[in-house]
């Protein structure tokens, strides 16, 4: 695995809180970097597919299309140079086109893949220095030159407003370890994977005790609660851990039948704000995980009912917010629903936004903000689709970059969980930045 691989022949979205995905890249990229010389026909300076990179024919010129001076020494040195550059800009073109399209904010690239250096003129004790350098393939809106083509950067120009990486790069590489790099690397994938099944169970046996001990509890609020609990932990699981659909859709099964066990306590006490809360969360990961058909059967009585009980908690902003979000998050998923028209899907957006607005007067734990205004990106998006009148658009799409930006800001404070996943939901913006 030591030859050049365009995707990193085995790549990894590595989240700790999920069970180590690897997607094999394997579409076709043109490449396109500003540290070579510019293609002065209609072709792309590099076409990457699968493990094979196609540089366009090179010569010896540098980034501003000059001849190197020299003999055949300098010049065949210059185009070597020119095919290297390609690359790490391919790594960082794979990673900026998944990060577009699917909202990745990390990757582990594995295997004894090129690494650019940087040479920095003035370090911390005021002597050069150099050293490898990933943050070119974690900076996606910088600017990197290598004035002195010397085959090491040296200079930097900051992205768009931020200093920041837009994604976090890794690398695991066993090349140095003796034995056969391939087998080592499953090795230790299988590893993790048992680590993570092992904690898997450990939490499902703790849940196993909890419902062993409730088996004689005749308290409904109890019974509400804990049934409420465990839903939560199989929904979650089910959205973070599953490893196939298969898998995925058991769990998210699972997640209905305690919400549902739930449900059934919460109405025998009339616990409107327990039903709320319910109804919420069974609805929220049935119609994220597309569970369509069970939504289908339930979801207009239970925004209807939401919305009626969410009026008796006025006063209560925090069951306010629940009650507002239900039919928030409902209206954004089926605007995007190619199988209406574009009046409809524009009906349901602005219902989407109404009803997200509210939520935002109802606010009490800020790092749900980080969600509403998620909702909001989407949600203009749309409109900037649907309209045909310039100005609509321009204004439309400078509302998605707004909320955009405030998700964004919220997924910055906060370390973890749904303030920190929805925040970074941004592919739709960035579309628009093309």
């Amino acid at each position: 695995m030591s030859t050049f691989d365009t995707n990193g022949e085995v790549k990894k979205y590595l989240n700790l809180k999920r069970n180590m995905k690897v997607e094999l890249m394997t579409n076709k990229i043109a490449v396109s970097t500003k540290m070579a010389p510019k293609a002065i026909g209609p072709y792309s300076q590099g076409i990457a597919v699968d493990s094979f990179l196609f540089v366009s024919g090179q010569l010896p010129v540098d980034q501003n299309g000059d001849v190197v001076e020299g003999g055949i020494r300098e010049q065949t040195k210059k185009v070597l140079e020119n095919i290297k550059i390609f690359k790490n800009n391919d790594f960082k073109n794979a990673l900026s086109i998944r990060h577009l399209d699917y909202n990745i904010n990390g990757a582990v690239l594995i295997g004894d893949l090129s690494v650019e250096w940087y040479h920095h003129e003035n370090d911390f004790d005021g002597s050069p220095s150099e050293f490898p350098c990933d943050l070119l393939l974690m900076d996606l809106d910088g600017t990197w030159s290598d004035s002195d083509s010397d085959g090491m950067y040296d200079s930097h120009v900051d992205g768009i407003g931020d200093t920041a990486p837009e994604i976090y790069v890794g690398r695991i590489d066993a090349s140095n370890i003796p034995g056969d790099e391939i087998t080592i690397l499953k090795d230790y994938f299988q590893k993790l994977d048992e680590y993570w099944k092992e904690e898997a169970q450990k939490y499902k046996l703790i849940i196993n005790e909890v419902l062993n001990l409730i088996e004689s509890c005749e308290d409904s609020r109890v019974l509400g609660w804990i049934y409420s609990i465990v839903g939560a932990f199989y929904g979650h699981f089910g959205v973070r851990f599953g490893e196939d659909e298969k898998e995925e859709s058991g769990l998210i099964d699972e997640c209905i039948r305690f919400y549902e066990k739930a449900l059934i306590h919460a109405r025998e006490i009339n616990d409107k704000s327990m039903i709320i809360l319910i109804l919420y969360w069974l609805d929220y990961f049935t119609i994220t995980k597309r569970k369509y058909k069970y939504v289908q059967k339930r979801i207009v009585n239970d925004i209807n009912e939401i919305i009626e009980l969410g009026k008796i908690y006025s006063r209560v902003p925090h069951i306010c917010y629940w009650a507002d979000m239900l039919p928030a998050v409902y209206y954004a998923v089926i605007a995007r629903m190619k199988v209406f028209t574009p009046a409809q899907r524009k009906i349901y957006t602005d219902k989407c936004i109404e009803y997200t607005n509210k939520s935002f007067n109802n606010l009490t734990f800020i790092p749900f903000s980080s969600n509403s205004h998620s909702v909001l990106t989407s949600a203009y998006s749309n409109l900037a689709t649907f309209t045909t009148d310039k100005d609509d658009q321009k204004k439309y799409v400078e509302e998605m970059f707004q909320h955009a930006k405030e998700a964004e800001k919220f997924a910055e404070i906060y370390e973890g969980g749904m303030a920190r996943s929805s925040g970074y939901n941004r592919g739709i913006p960035q579309r628009f930045e093309q």
